[in-house]
């Protein structure tokens, strides 16, 4: 079973540095996307947001501080939701149902996250290594 929570700390964990480095190098456009769904100072909030993405994709692939990682995917997770995803502000049929899934997608990640919270630090101490 060890094995597959190391999987689950790579998939996880992956995916949150896969988006850090996306913050990285798309950087300008995620700022000027972010100023068109009414972001406010987008261009501070984006690289803050990259930064989360490394800390929480880092500390869950790594099994190391498990708190401090969870707490940074979660204020990553919760307003990027919320304003970057809010579906009920869109007249279009099509951006509404793809916003819809982004914003389902977020509250299961956040939740996700929020559980691993629960694993036990012996079982964390079992690395990848």
């Amino acid at each position: 079973m060890e094995y597959l929570f190391v999987l689950s700390r790579v998939l996880f964990g992956g995916y949150f540095l896969y988006n850090a480095y996306n913050h990285a190098v798309g950087n300008v456009g995620m700022v000027g996307y972010a100023k068109s769904k009414g972001v406010p100072m987008a261009g501070l909030l984006v690289p803050i947001a990259g930064f989360l993405l490394l800390v929480g994709g880092l500390g869950i692939l790594m099994g190391a501080w498990i708190s401090w990682a969870v707490l940074a995917i979660e204020l990553f997770i919760v307003p990027v939701t919320y304003f970057m995803h809010s579906f009920w502000k869109d007249a279009d049929p099509q951006t509404k149902m793809m916003n819809r899934i982004q914003f389902s997608k977020n509250v299961a990640i956040g939740g996700a996250a929020l559980a691993y919270l629960f694993v036990p630090t012996s079982v964390w101490m079992w690395t990848l290594i």
